[in-house]
């Protein structure tokens, strides 16, 4: 338990809006079912993801490994590092004409940005060390990895095989 006016108070709300977030972008997702099924599907371990950072947070459990489908975090970085390598992809620089799909991706990507600066002041000491690396370095990844799937989104609604992605 936190005063309301700790900062670990913000992060909290700054997670419950991106897990709403997420939950929007779920039912939204793929509304002409023409993308792959795993998509879907990584999107929801997305929206877990965020569960169970907030969980952790707040329990002080520790987090448990997170992963997109196949691809665990350090798969994710390596990706989103290196699209053109893994995904046959240059780096995205989304626009309206990448869809609402990837639109929604985006908007996930941010507002994870936002929660990753949050955990930051809920979690930086004085003495510029900060507790629950654990939770900040999954956010981090967490962004990387919606814009992973942005990339996947896009590239297999322009006709490529996302099923030969491997790290």
């Amino acid at each position: 338990r936190v005063p309301k006016n700790h900062p670990r108070i913000l992060l909290r709300g700054k997670l419950d809006t991106a897990i709403a977030a997420a939950v929007l972008a779920q039912a939204e997702f793929d509304a002409a079912g023409k993308l792959p099924a795993k998509l879907k599907a990584w999107l929801g371990d997305l929206r877990s993801w965020l569960g169970s950072i907030l969980r952790a947070e707040v329990t002080g459990e520790a987090l448990p490994d997170l992963s997109m489908g196949e691809l665990g975090m350090d798969a994710i970085h390596a990706i989103s590092h290196n699209p053109k390598k893994y995904v046959g992809h240059e780096h995205l620089v989304p626009d309206a004409g990448s869809g609402p799909d990837v639109a929604r991706l985006n908007w996930l990507r941010a507002l994870t940005r936002e929660v990753e600066l949050a955990a930051m002041q809920a979690f930086a000491r004085p003495d510029l060390t900060v507790e629950r690396e654990d939770i900040i370095r999954a956010l981090n990844r967490l962004s990387s990895a919606f814009y992973v799937l942005m990339l996947l989104t896009l590239s297999a609604g322009q006709g490529r095989d996302i099923e030969k992605v491997r790290v």
